[in-house]
């Protein structure tokens, strides 16, 4: 299971909310737009902490 904002997604409704959110699960570009629509989602949750940003999304760590 994954926790994000305190919630969390059971393995038996991840597959059926990606295919009512973004369509055919066979098809490459439903699994990109689902990756961009959680990435994006646990980006934004977060910029609001602090810790997580420093830790992990500091861009002064990034490399090419």
């Amino acid at each position: 299971m994954h926790e994000s904002n305190l919630a969390q997604v059971q393995v038996e409704n991840f597959k059926p909310e990606v295919r009512r959110l973004f369509g055919d699960l066979r098809l490459k570009h439903t699994w990109e737009k689902a990756y961009s629509h959680f990435f994006v989602g646990w980006l934004i949750a977060c910029i609001f902490d602090g810790d997580t940003y420093f830790k992990v999304l500091d861009p002064s760590k990034w490399t090419d």
